[in-house]
């Protein structure tokens, strides 16, 4: 399931696309799924200064997430089955 905000103008039954900030997209081991989200699988990664970049594949979606690195972050690597979320306040729907 896919949690967002709606913006007003979107009426039932509208198709729409979500948008998501590569920084609000939380990955977590698929060993801990959340109540939302989907699994996804780490394609690539890169270590941009304080933080890891992800490029994941959720179904036939591409997404990209930005996770801060440090002590006690597990870094991901590629293959890796992850948990995707984020919070439905960061998610904002679009017309598509």
């Amino acid at each position: 399931m896919i949690c967002c905000t709606l913006q007003s103008n979107l009426g039932s039954g509208n198709q729409i696309k979500v948008m998501i900030r590569p920084e609000c997209v939380r990955l977590s081991r698929f060993d801990q799924p959340g109540e939302f989200g989907m699994r996804g699988v780490i394609q690539d990664r890169a270590f941009v200064g304080h933080a890891v970049r992800y490029t994941l594949s959720a179904g036939d979606q591409r997404l990209t997430g930005l996770q801060h690195s440090g002590s006690g972050t597990p870094i991901l690597e590629p293959y890796d089955q992850v948990w995707v979320d984020w919070s439905p306040s960061d998610a904002i729907s679009l017309a598509s």
